[in-house]
């Protein structure tokens, strides 16, 4: 699959979270983009002065599709943080703005034969990929009697947790599905079924990852990866049983 370069137009823009957007992107000329769910793009912004390179922030796609992975348009997810090149961009686009893009990147895909259990574990942004998964995922579980989903999504508090409803609808409709959204921080009001008050590792920890049978994905900050990667390997996996994206934090 080749990597190329791709002008786009933002053709819609909304706040998931107080600091996390949601941006969809249209390319500029007719063109078809072939990816695979769990890959993602890089978006080049320009310079700040003449004797600067452009710079490249990279997010995975987020967008749900339906029936085919070819598509006319790109969508993702964006931690806004504050003063940084990308997100200064972020907040200041509107529907209209232009960009380019170039992708798709990353080898966070599902495997063609999938074990017993497989486990998505996430934090913030980094669930984008499992979002994108669902389609896929809805057809493994029909195909699949025997395949049995966790996927971990953590956040600090609830007013900063996103896509619920795509998770909570496939978990409703596929017992074998369970959705299980951490928080970090929590303030002590009531809990829902699927949710709990810990980090991701925890509730990883509390599911009893079978090293004979199960495989892992970890996508989000750094440290959360790390600390789930060394208990994964002291319990028994190995590294090629634990698939890995790490999301490094930016440079302004």
């Amino acid at each position: 699959m080749q990597n190329l370069t791709f002008p786009t137009i933002i053709t819609h823009k909304e706040w998931l979270t107080s600091n996390t957007c949601l941006l969809k992107f249209q390319f500029k000329h007719p063109h078809t983009f072939d990816y695979t769910a769990g890959q993602f793009i890089s978006i080049i912004f320009p310079a700040g002065s003449p004797d600067q390179r452009p710079q490249r922030r990279s997010y995975s796609i987020a967008g749900l599709q339906k029936n085919t992975l070819q598509s006319t348009e790109i969508e993702i997810v964006a931690t806004i943080i504050p003063n940084g090149l990308a997100s200064q961009f972020f907040i200041e686009s509107e529907v209209g703005s232009e960009t380019t893009i170039s992708g798709p990147y990353g080898a966070l895909v599902l495997p063609k034969t999938l074990p017993k259990r497989l486990f998505l574990i996430a934090t913030s942004t980094g669930v984008a990929p499992y979002r994108a998964f669902l389609p896929q995922l809805e057809n493994l579980l029909r195909e699949n009697e025997s395949l049995e989903i966790e996927l971990i999504f953590g956040v600090r508090k609830r007013k900063d947790a996103f896509f619920i409803s795509d998770f909570k609808q496939m978990s409703d409709k596929y017992p074998r599905f369970q959705f299980n959204l951490c928080f970090s921080r929590h303030d002590n009001s009531i809990l829902a079924p699927y949710e709990h008050a810990c980090y991701v590792q925890e509730r990883m920890e509390n599911l009893a990852p079978d090293p004979d049978k199960d495989l892992i994905f970890l996508c989000g900050n750094p440290a959360m990866i790390d600390s789930s990667f060394t208990r994964l390997t002291e319990n028994g996996f190995s590294p090629r049983q634990i698939k890995r994206e790490k999301y490094l934090p930016t440079k302004k």
